[in-house]
């Protein structure tokens, strides 16, 4: 297993996993080509993105797709998408993943890795097992219309 930076030339790449993982329980996600497209592109293709890669010999297993910002006590990673490939779920390769992530990310002078998740998914239980602390100081608000 290895980490790679990946970017807008591995797209298919990232959009095809991306979609097998999210698409199932318990996201089930239903995108559209056109949308994931667009999607992709935003997370991968601007110019703070930072897109990380598992592969285990040249097949994409998993992925931490996000950016970079920087800020006044430091670089932050801020992880929007996080997965590993479903049949390889459960099998300890996301906090191996993760790891080699906060390895990557300490190298490029990056001081912590930011996330949202949600507190019913297995999710909040993964992050708060390889050591992510809960931010009891800040709330996330959306109005939707």
């Amino acid at each position: 297993m290895e980490v790679r930076e990946i970017c807008l030339a591995h797209v298919k790449e990232i959009s095809q996993l991306f979609n097998e993982i999210f698409s199932r329980e318990p996201w089930n996600d239903e995108w559209n080509e056109e949308d994931l497209s667009i999607y992709m592109h935003d997370l991968v293709g601007n110019r703070l993105s930072l897109s990380i890669g598992l592969y285990d010999g040249d097949q994409l297993i998993g992925i931490a797709l996000g950016r970079i910002k920087h800020w006044y006590n430091g670089r932050e990673f801020w992880i929007d998408e996080f997965g590993i490939m479903t049949n390889e779920q459960s099998k300890g390769l996301g906090t191996q993943f993760m790891d080699l992530v906060v390895d990557y990310t300490k190298k490029r002078g990056i001081d912590r890795i930011m996330l949202i998740t949600e507190r019913e998914f297995p999710a909040y239980y993964f992050y708060q097992k390889n050591g992510f602390k809960e931010q009891s100081s800040q709330v996330v608000f959306m109005k939707q219309y």
